[in-house]
């Protein structure tokens, strides 16, 4: 006996629930933009990180961890601020 006629597995979702709305859409388009412009980041990241090494090593090891943390921090931001656009509409 499969696991779905015993009711462990929640039912099939229907077609209508899976249709992205404009607000979805705008979601994933914004976080598509963002992780594409992180992913060319990577490319140029290591020049910048050796230029700025040159100087001085521990402004290197700022560059890259600014790098890395800018990553989350834009979408924690992004999520704040749609949450403060909601708290609007309601």
């Amino acid at each position: 006996m499969n696991a779905g006629a015993q009711g462990l597995l929640p039912p099939a979702a229907s077609c209508e629930s899976l249709r992205m709305t404009k607000e979805t859409r705008r979601t994933a388009l914004a976080a598509a933009a963002i992780f594409l412009l992180f992913l060319v980041g990577w490319i140029f990241i290591p020049g910048l990180v050796l230029a700025a090494a040159e100087i001085s090593p521990w402004l290197g090891v700022v560059v890259a961890a600014l790098f890395v943390l800018t990553f989350p921090a834009i979408f924690w931001l992004r999520s704040r601020h749609n949450r403060r656009i909601e708290d609007k509409v309601d």
